[in-house]
């Protein structure tokens, strides 16, 4: 009886790791695909000891350890930056998604940077880090023309997420690959949206040239109310008009006649 427990045993050792690999899970983590999904939810938004708590209530285990969820999440972050990377190299090779029959009306990119604290101290003894992101949406384009407002927008389908505390050569890879996968390719329309800073336009640049590039509506009302502010320094009151009438005209995209007094 134990040598045949023995046999069943080696049987399924050697079945389980290829399908894990088929699977992508990393051969480390003993899990289901949903399992593993579930582990990467919770502990991406929570302690690791408060997700082995949550997780472990829904498995009815009641030692579940956050070091273990901790080593799983790991194990599972490895997989994602390994996949990520051979994705950028084959890119970077010259090898091409296989465009689906899919033609989003509206592919948006969008870029920015935010602020990290990291454990470790920085050559100048802070722990802030810039992190970098992309998001990447498909979207069904709006009807300017339409009576209701509803339809005048546009409607969000599908986001997808890229991110690195990486420089901007990294992340312009990355959302490049990221809009590659998205049908990048088979877009009717494409705009890479951000709040012009250097990076962004360097980004652009390099991997989105051909593409419409729009500052984002917030920042460019900021530069609006400087404008403003200069010609009317010492009248808050006009200041405040003329910046109101800017902004509407930028919200409505009569650009030549936003531009031509400015």
């Amino acid at each position: 009886r134990s040598r045949s427990r023995r046999s069943a045993a080696a049987i399924a050792g050697g079945l389980f790791p290829p399908r894990r690999l088929e699977l992508s899970m990393p051969v480390e983590v003993d899990l289901s695909p949903k399992a593993a999904e579930k582990v990467a939810r919770e502990a991406a938004v929570q302690s690791f000891d408060n997700a082995a708590r949550s997780i472990g209530i829904e498995w009815c285990m009641d030692r579940l350890d956050g070091k273990q969820v901790q080593r799983w999440s790991e194990k599972l972050g490895e997989r994602v930056v390994k996949d990520r990377e051979r994705a950028v190299e084959a890119y970077q090779r010259g090898e091409r998604q296989v465009c689906k029959q899919n033609d989003p009306q509206l592919l948006v990119v969008e870029m920015d940077g935010g602020r990290v604290q990291n454990r470790l101290k920085n050559e100048d003894g802070s722990r802030w880090r810039e992190d970098k992101l992309v998001t990447v949406s498909t979207a069904m384009k709006g009807d300017p023309k339409a009576r209701k407002k509803q339809q005048r927008e546009p409607v969000m389908l599908v986001t997808t997420h890229v991110a690195t505390m990486g420089d901007a050569a990294e992340i312009g890879k990355l959302a490049r690959v990221e809009a590659e996968q998205r049908m990048l390719c088979r877009a009717q329309e494409v705009v890479v949206l951000g709040d012009g800073a250097a990076w962004i336009d360097g980004v652009c640049e390099d991997h989105f040239a051909h593409h419409a590039r729009i500052v984002d509506y917030y920042h460019a009302a900021e530069h609006v109310h400087d404008c403003a502010k200069a010609i009317w320094s010492e009248d808050e009151a006009k200041q405040k008009a003329l910046a109101e009438k800017w902004k509407t005209l930028l919200w409505k995209g009569k650009i030549r006649e936003l531009i031509e007094p400015l």
